[in-house]
């Protein structure tokens, strides 16, 4: 198992369970699981997961799937965004 950091913004946070602070929620994940494994076990929509960050770097549509989770790792996501 491996602990890691697990951030929804905007409208992502009604994703959150209810013992989540604010923002984000600390798990205890298996070893290689992956990033959009997370995506799912909160039912967050893959569409919806616009901007993926871990630990501060963008991730890419073609990693989400392959990229295995570290000890400490933070997971960001934020929705689709508009404006101008």
């Amino acid at each position: 198992m491996v602990r890691i950091e697990f951030r929804l913004f905007a409208s992502l946070v009604e994703y959150l369970p209810a013992n989540a602070s604010k923002h984000s929620i600390f798990l205890d994940v298996p070893d290689g699981t992956t990033i959009y494994d997370v995506i799912d076990r909160f039912n967050v929509p893959r569409e919806k997961a616009h901007l993926v960050m871990l630990n501060g770097v963008y991730v890419h549509f073609a990693e989400r799937d392959t990229y295995k989770l570290q000890k400490d790792d933070a997971l960001a996501l934020w929705p689709p965004v508009a404006g101008g």
